[in-house]
């Protein structure tokens, strides 16, 4: 309770310093980035849910052809139920997995490629980490607790939501709210780079 106070009134002495006509341009332009911003932001898949991956957007219109194969090797079928595929694709005989590839997460987008050696049958998944954007419109908070010494010895406990919403190359840009066990707290907007 005594973290929302604080907040509450150190909102109250920014607040009491602000004319009518400042308030209300500051409230249309910050729900107009706001709606921007929430309307800009893909959804992000479901964890644990198998979803079609969308193409690449290099070659997304490029187009298809068929080639002729003689064979093609792909993995046995017990791979399917090793990796929780829907039910429909494990039942039909006629799916088969040419290749899998775990993809770790981080700051920059990955791209994913099969291949087919059509005279070997053979498939190969290659992928290849992107470079930052130049400009992106992101969602991505963090909330977290912390505790620790703060000015004079003293021991604290901080508070702190943050959420990201550009990228910049490798700048990630947001707003910051983070409140202190002793009453102190910050609010604002910043840029950091993550490693």
């Amino acid at each position: 309770m005594a973290l929302i106070t604080t907040v509450v009134e150190g909102l109250s002495v920014v607040n009491s310093k602000l004319s009518l006509r400042t308030k209300v341009e500051a409230g249309v332009v910050t729900a107009f980035l706001v709606a921007l911003w929430y309307f800009s932001v893909p959804q992000k898949p479901e964890v644990g849910v198998w979803n079609n991956a969308a193409p690449a957007s290099e070659v997304a219109h490029v187009g298809t052809e068929e080639v002729p194969c003689t064979k093609l090797v792909v993995l046995k079928p017990k791979a399917k139920e090793k990796l929780k595929l829907p039910k429909p694709v494990i039942d039909n005989p006629h799916v088969h997995i040419a290749g899998t590839t775990d993809v770790k997460p981080g700051e920059h987008t990955t791209t994913v490629i099969s291949t087919v050696d059509t005279s070997t049958g053979q498939t190969t998944i290659m992928t290849r980490v992107d470079p930052y954007p130049w400009f992106k419109v992101q969602q991505r908070g963090e909330l977290r607790a912390d505790i620790g010494l703060k000015n004079a010895g003293n021991i604290v406990g901080r508070f702190t939501l943050r959420e990201d919403v550009l990228q910049i190359k490798g700048i990630n840009v947001g707003v910051n709210l983070s409140a202190d066990t002793d009453r102190a707290f910050f609010l604002g907007a910043g840029a950091g780079y993550k490693w």
